[in-house]
């Protein structure tokens, strides 16, 4: 009977231990929600690291997405499709050739012309070295020793250049005449002064003569000249202010077109002709400009 009633208390006492612990293991298998939140205030969810950008494979580009090479300019001439009408289309060096309002050569015409005291020029031309060059159809000196200048109110510009153009770029009351040489002159800064001989039929000129002669050898050709003696007798002039008559056409060219027309036989015009073609510049609107003597 003893022994019964001490199973009975361990039974018992079994029982009551069993009753303590549930509540603890229920306390802690239940998660802790506030404690959970608060965690989550604090911490930021972890953040996915972008997925890596997909590289673009190297393209060849096909025919119509190629770089194309430079197109080659076209030389400027005096032909139909690189004449005088083309020469700002050719290159963008040449605007000037189009757009400019003060362009050479004009059309002088004597009843318009200013008169004014203009001062004479002074001439200090003495025999030069020159190489012949054609380039573009423009029979050229390139004047490589000797002194040659021009003196305009005490404005000294060097001669550089003498070129030809046939028949002649300024016209006398809309007359061309079949040659027009060209003395193109420099100053230290680079600022150009023309002067411009008109040629007709007559006499044999000595000097032209002797640069007919130096073209007409095959090769590189030099020749030695007074240009002087291609100025006709008397040196009045029409001043007016223009441009380059070939390109780039460039403008604030100081002109001087002589007055007085020179000579030069008829073999000489053709020999002249026949070397370049025709290779004048048309006539180029006024506008706003006045022509002095």
């Amino acid at each position: 009977m003893a022994l019964r009633a001490s199973q009975m208390k361990q039974w018992m006492w079994g029982i009551v231990c069993l009753a303590a612990a549930l509540p603890l293991q229920a306390q802690e298998a239940a998660p802790d929600v506030g404690g959970d939140e608060r965690k989550a205030e604090v911490a930021p969810a972890e953040e996915k690291p972008p997925a890596p950008e997909a590289t673009k494979p190297a393209t060849v580009p096909d025919a119509g997405q190629s770089k194309r090479s430079p197109r080659p300019s076209v030389a400027w001439g005096y032909g139909q499709t690189n004449g005088p009408s083309q020469w700002a289309k050719l290159s963008r060096n040449h605007f000037w050739c189009g757009v400019g309002k003060n362009q050479s050569p004009i059309d002088i015409r004597r009843e318009d012309v200013l008169t004014t005291d203009l001062r004479a020029i002074d001439f200090a031309y003495a025999p030069v070295n020159a190489r012949v060059r054609r380039d573009n159809g423009v029979l050229r000196l390139q004047i490589v020793s000797g002194k040659a200048s021009i003196t305009d109110e005490q404005h000294r510009f060097t001669l550089t250049a003498i070129q030809f153009h046939t028949s002649s770029e300024h016209t006398d009351g809309g007359n061309h005449y079949p040659l027009e040489v060209q003395l193109m002159h420099q100053d230290k800064d680079g600022n150009v002064a023309a002067v411009a001989v008109w040629f007709r039929q007559g006499e044999a000129n000595p000097v032209l003569g002797e640069i007919l002669a130096a073209a007409q050898k095959k090769g590189e050709a030099s020749v030695s000249l007074d240009p002087g003696k291609l100025l006709p007798p008397t040196t009045d002039f029409y001043r007016y202010s223009g441009s380059l008559t070939t390109p780039p056409c460039t403008e604030g060219v100081r002109w001087y077109v002589m007055s007085e027309v020179a000579e030069a036989s008829e073999e000489q015009l053709r020999a002249f002709l026949s070397l370049t073609g025709r290779n004048n510049r048309p006539v180029q609107p006024l506008n706003a400009r006045r022509v002095f003597e």
